[in-house]
């Protein structure tokens, strides 16, 4: 149901006009209402804050976001405002990965990773990089 309403299904492309918001205003907005999403694993006792169909969720509505704004200008992928805000989301993403989430939730965020990277070849995303590295060898 989430899915659906955040407009995330398959059906989504039958949606005229739909306009998504800055990446950098949602994740601002996500931040203040649940601060503990940056903090470091270990101060997380090791568990994810919400289940992985909502992190899920939130990734794909964020990657909305994030292509949306380089649609509507192309020259935004060097700003700094968009920058500073793809690099929390990377932390992020990269959090979301940690620990006991579900396959679908991984794929998620390393899809997301890999998508950002393409974009933004200048943000770096170390520990997924060289985690991804590692494990595919």
């Amino acid at each position: 149901m989430a899915l659906e309403g955040l407009c995330l299904l398959k059906i989504e492309n039958q949606i005229d006009g739909l306009k998504y918001p800055k990446l950098g205003m949602m994740l601002d907005y996500i931040l203040r209402q649940q601060p503990k999403l940056l903090e470091s694993t270990e101060i997380r006792d090791q568990h994810l804050l919400f289940p992985s169909s909502t992190y899920v969720a939130m990734i794909k509505f964020l990657m909305k976001c994030f292509e949306s704004e380089l649609e509507k200008n192309k020259s935004l992928e060097g700003s700094s405002e968009l920058m500073s805000s793809v690099k929390t989301f990377c932390s992020l993403l990269e959090h979301s990965m940690s620990f006991e989430g579900s396959v679908e939730l991984h794929v998620t965020s390393s899809k997301a990773l890999l998508i950002i990277g393409s974009h933004m070849p200048e943000v770096r995303c170390y520990s997924f990089f060289i985690a991804f590295f590692f494990c595919s060898f």
